[in-house]
């Protein structure tokens, strides 16, 4: 576990290195440098950025097919067994391999 955690820790920090290192050195050839933006260097002001775009979206950005998050009481299954499964009859039970004591 600690193994586990470490290298995780230490994934996580090389992505957030690598993130930076390329937009310090190769910012310049993004679309938005390109188009004349002012292009974040730095890993707050780019969080700063994202932050904004998100907000101008105005719209709910979290949307699922069924328009649900975790509510209480609805039912997960599409066909419950209560209703729409099949019960087992009494006259459509197999019978014994063994025929009945007398």
């Amino acid at each position: 576990m600690v193994a586990e955690d470490t290298n995780w820790r230490t994934y996580v920090n090389m992505e957030t290195r690598v993130a930076n290192e390329f937009n310090e050195n190769w910012g310049f050839l993004t679309k938005d440098a390109q188009d004349g933006k002012n292009v974040p260097t730095n890993l707050g002001d780019r969080i700063a950025d994202a932050e904004s775009q998100i907000n101008a979206c105005g719209g709910k950005l979290m949307n699922t097919s069924n328009r649900q998050y975790g509510r209480t009481g609805v039912q997960l299954e599409m066909f419950n067994n209560a209703t729409h499964n099949i019960e087992k009859s009494a006259d459509l039970m197999p019978q014994p391999r063994r025929p009945a004591k007398k």
